[in-house]
């Protein structure tokens, strides 16, 4: 197995500098979909040729991100006769650009969400051997995460070495369906299961999928979360960004929560966008307080059992305590769904926006919310107020 490792390490070195000599440094500039699409059909089709004039399988290819920059790694999996091999291209500066060989006859890969690298893992002859490949500039580079001989019946997954391993989805050369922007997206988000093992308050959290960027060609983004609160085994989130524009209510009038269209939207139409069934299932529905307005003393209605909502003024204090931590930045979504923004100081590189929050204002004409600077406006919004954004919240549970 050592022999083994030093080949790879020496072969990994060898490819670096080919590479490095070959080209110059690849970009990571916006790209448009259509030409990567068709630089990679192109090495699809070309090897699914050679294969068919040899009589041979079609071999398999996937696409995968590994360094996170917006751009997919294309895959493709060689079948020799003595051993396979895994060619690794990146689309740079116009065209499709290999960038390393892994050479392995039993390894699967698998894609590492939220971070660089392309994990392998190999199993056979009674030994585990976990690989993490990560992109430096123009070459994969290795780094082993785990050697040692296994004697057990069943061999652990890779999950159990590295955190938010995902299965890639492989399609045959002579199938190019696997190419497409759409199947790309929906690969991803079909088979991405979120790790929340282990989080703390405090900590951020990939959880669901929504429309962020504003470029519904794309699909849907996955959402962040910040942990408030964690009690036995469930977790208190809401969602780092703005994710749309709504009113309070749509009509003015004197309403509270429990009435309101905005606790309608989120447990309807917002809940089945952002979520899978299997997502959903892990959303609890829970008694939401109406927590008066602590300044004015009003009612701010009945309590209510939800799986979505959004946090009271006594909520927003207590789990986001400075105005620093209360100050949101909308999504280009939101934006283009018509949420305000701006700076509220000169060392702010983006816009922060106001977002609602369900206790009531000064009276039950307004909702209470943040402000763009981050300060609980407790006199309140007038309830069908536009260009107000929407930081859902709830609980999930996390086994």
């Amino acid at each position: 197995m050592k022999k083994r490792m030093i080949f790879r390490r020496i072969f990994s070195i060898c490819m670096a500098l080919v590479l490095l000599l070959a080209d110059a440094p690849l970009s990571s500039a916006e790209t448009d979909w259509g030409s990567v699409e068709s630089a990679y059909r192109k090495l699809v089709t070309e090897r699914w040729n050679d294969e068919k004039d040899e009589d041979l399988s079609p071999s398999h290819y996937t696409l995968t991100d590994i360094d996170k920059d917006g751009i997919p790694e294309l895959l493709i999996g060689l079948k020799e006769v003595s051993y396979s091999s895994t060619n690794v291209y990146t689309f740079a500066n116009g065209r499709a650009k290999l960038i390393g060989v892994i050479e392995e006859g039993h390894a699967r890969f698998y894609a590492l969400d939220y971070e660089n690298g392309l994990v392998e893992c190999y199993e056979a002859q009674g030994h585990i051997e976990i690989t993490v490949w990560r992109l430096n500039g123009n070459s994969l580079v290795p780094e082993t995460i785990y050697d040692e001989d296994f004697f057990g019946n069943n061999y652990p997954p890779p999950g159990d070495f590295v955190p938010n391993v995902r299965s890639l989805k492989y399609y045959k050369c002579n199938d190019m369906s696997g190419l497409s922007m759409s199947q790309y997206r929906a690969d991803g988000l079909q088979e991405q299961d979120a790790d929340l093992t282990g989080v703390e308050v405090g900590d951020t959290v990939f959880f669901g999928s929504y429309e962020q960027d504003n470029d519904s060609g794309d699909g849907k983004e996955a959402i962040e979360w910040i942990v408030l609160a964690k009690e036995g085994n469930r977790v208190l989130v809401i969602s780092r960004y703005g994710l749309n524009c709504r009113h309070f209510h749509s009509s003015r009038g004197s309403v509270t929560w429990e009435k309101s269209n905005l606790r309608k939207w989120l447990n309807n139409t917002f809940i089945k966008a952002a979520f899978t069934e299997k997502e959903r299932d892990m959303i609890p529905k829970v008694t939401v307080k109406s927590d008066k307005n602590p300044k004015y003393n009003v009612r701010s209605g009945d309590s209510t059992k939800d799986q979505i909502f959004v946090l009271s003024i006594t909520e927003a204090n207590e789990y986001l305590p400075s105005k620093a931590d209360r100050k949101c930045i909308p999504t280009e979504y939101a934006v283009d769904q018509g949420v305000w923004s701006k700076r509220v100081s000169k060392t702010d590189e983006e816009g922060s926006c106001r977002w609602w929050l369900r206790s009531a204002g000064r009276n039950t004409m307004r909702a209470a919310g943040c402000d763009y600077d981050g300060t609980v406006y407790t006199f309140g919004y007038i309830v069908n107020s536009e260009r107000i954004a929407v930081r859902p919240a709830m609980w999930i549970d996390l086994y």
